[in-house]
C-alpha cells in the first residue's frame, strides 16, 4: 500500500465565496474580535484611537490590539513574526480585514501603549470572571525569569565597580610614567608617541570618572546593581548560570488556569512577593479569604503574616510554623508555640517573636545593611516563664530555646522556613 497522497497543485478547486466561510462558530479569533469591539480603548489609555485630521491615514488601535492578543494567545512575540502572520494566516485576515502593518508599526504600537495592554489584559480578566470562568478559591503564584537586552558586560554593582576602577588607576599610573620617559625624548623633536599617549589617557580618565559616578548612584541609592543599555533589569541567577533578567511574576486561578495578575520586577527572586500578587489578584477578583499556593521560593514569615492579616490563606510548600499577628481581639491568647518565627512589622518598624514580645530597633550596621531588634528591659522585671527562661538580661534578642538568634537576619530578607496559619496572635 503506497503512502498518503497529496493533490495535483494544478488542479482547479472551488474555494468559499467568503472569508468568512473559513472561520469556525467557535473559533477564537471570534472572542478576540468581540471583545476588543466591545471595549473602550480610548479610556484604557491607548494612542490612535481617532483619525489624524489632517496628513496621512494611521491605523487604528483596535486591529492592532487584536493582532497583538492573537500573536499573545498563540505564542507568536517578535513584530516581524507577526507581520509574516498578517499576510498568510487565513485567521488574521479575518480577524484584521486583510490588514497588514508592517513590523515597526506593530513595535511602535507595543512601545507607546505597554500601560493601556495592561489594562487591557485586566479588562479581560473582569469579563472572563464576570462570566465565572474563575474560581475565586484558590490561586497558584510563581515567578519566570525573562532575558533582558542588556550584556552582562554592561551591568555593575559596587564590587565590581571598585575592581574596574582600581584597574583604570594602574594603567593611568602606568601611562603617566611612559609620559614622563617621552618627555626626556622632547629634544628628538619625535611627538607622535606623546599624543596617542595622551589620547589614552584622557579616555582611561573619562572612563574612570563615569566608574565613580556609578558608585556614588549605588551608595545614594538602595540600588545595588546599575545596567546600561536596559537601565530596569538586574543581573539573576536563572536555569543554574547568572544572566541579565527581569522576574515575571504571575497568579494562576485553578478553576480554569486562567491567569489573574502579573507584574514585572526585577527583585533577584521570589521573597518578598507573596503578599503583593495575593492582594492584587483578590483585588482583580473581587473576592475575599483566598488560598494563596506557592513554592518554598516564598519561603517569608513577614510575607505570610501580611497574607493572613490581609484575610487570606498562605500555603507555601515545605513550611511548618506559628507566628504571632496583630489583632484587634479585646482578650488575644498566647499560647505555646510550634517552631515559632518572628515577624517584622515594616509600618511601625517593630518585630513581635512567636510569644507576642515586641522588640524594637536596637542597633544598625551601615555597611551590611543590617538592622537589629532586641527588647530592653531592667533585669528584674524581665519575664521569665517557660518560653522565655533566658530572657534575665538587660538587652538581648530572643536567644532561646523558641526563637534562637532569629533578628540577625536582614530586615529587608526577613524570610524563615515555614508558612502554616498562626495559632497565635495578639
Amino acid at each position: 500500500m503506497g503512502h498518503i497522497q497529496g493533490q495535483d497543485r494544478n488542479q482547479l478547486i472551488l474555494f468559499p465565496e467568503c472569508i468568512e466561510d473559513y472561520i469556525s462558530s467557535d473559533n477564537m479569533v471570534r472572542v478576540i474580535d468581540e471583545f476588543i469591539e466591545q471595549t473602550d480603548l480610548k479610556k484604557l489609555g491607548f494612542t490612535r484611537t481617532e483619525s489624524n485630521e489632517f496628513g496621512r491615514s494611521s491605523y487604528s488601535s483596535k486591529p492592532l490590539s487584536k493582532l497583538y492578543l492573537y500573536g499573545y494567545m498563540n505564542s507568536v512575540r517578535s513584530s516581524r513574526k507577526l507581520e509574516r502572520e498578517a499576510r498568510r494566516n487565513v485567521e488574521l485576515m479575518w480577524l484584521l480585514g486583510k490588514l497588514t502593518p508592517d513590523h515597526q508599526t506593530i513595535a511602535r504600537f507595543r512601545k507607546e501603549n505597554a500601560k493601556a495592554l495592561k489594562r487591557l489584559f485586566r479588562s479581560f480578566v473582569k469579563m472572563c470572571n464576570e462570566l465565572g470562568m474563575y474560581g475565586k478559591e484558590m490561586i497558584a503564584t510563581d515567578g519566570s525569569k525573562f532575558e533582558a537586552v542588556n550584556a552582562t558586560d554592561r551591568n555593575f554593582n559596587d564590587k565590581k565597580l571598585n575592581e574596574r576602577i582600581a584597574k583604570i588607576e594602574e594603567k593611568i599610573e602606568a601611562y603617566m610614567q611612559m609620559l614622563q620617559e617621552e618627555d626626556k625624548r622632547e629634544e628628538q623633536n619625535d611627538t607622535t608617541l606623546i599624543k596617542d599617549t595622551t589620547a589614552i589617557l584622557t579616555q582611561l580618565i573619562e572612563r574612570k570618572a563615569k566608574y565613580e559616578n556609578y558608585r556614588d548612584y549605588l551608595t545614594e541609592t538602595e540600588n545595588t546593581q546599575i545596567s546600561e543599555t536596559d537601565p530596569d533589569s538586574r543581573r539573576m541567577q536563572s536555569n543554574g548560570r547568572s544572566d541579565m533578567c527581569y522576574n515575571i511574576q504571575h497568579s494562576i486561578d485553578a478553576k480554569h488556569k486562567l491567569v489573574v495578575e502579573f507584574e514585572v520586577t526585577n527583585q533577584a527572586n521570589d521573597i518578598n512577593q507573596l503578599s503583593n500578587m495575593t492582594e492584587r489578584s483578590a483585588e482583580i477578583l473581587d473576592a475575599q479569604g483566598i488560598c494563596s499556593v506557592a513554592d518554598k521560593g516564598y519561603d517569608n514569615a513577614t510575607e505570610i503574616a501580611k497574607c493572613i492579616m490581609q484575610g487570606h490563606n498562605p500555603q507555601v510548600i515545605g513550611t511548618d510554623f506559628d507566628l504571632c499577628i496583630t489583632t484587634d481581639s479585646p482578650e488575644p491568647q498566647i499560647t505555646n508555640h510550634h517552631e515559632g518565627r518572628c515577624v517584622y512589622l515594616e509600618d511601625r518598624n517593630i518585630v513581635l517573636c512567636p510569644m507576642g514580645k515586641i522588640l524594637y530597633p536596637s542597633s544598625y550596621k551601615n555597611k551590611k545593611a543590617m538592622q537589629y531588634f532586641a527588647i530592653v528591659m531592667p533585669a528584674p522585671t524581665a519575664p521569665v516563664n517557660a518560653q522565655h527562661q533566658n530572657a534575665r538580661y538587660l538587652k538581648y534578642v530572643c536567644e532561646n530555646l523558641y526563637c534562637k538568634g532569629q533578628m540577625s537576619k536582614k530586615v529587608h530578607r526577613y524570610y524563615y522556613r515555614a508558612t502554616a496559619s498562626p495559632s497565635v496572635a495578639v
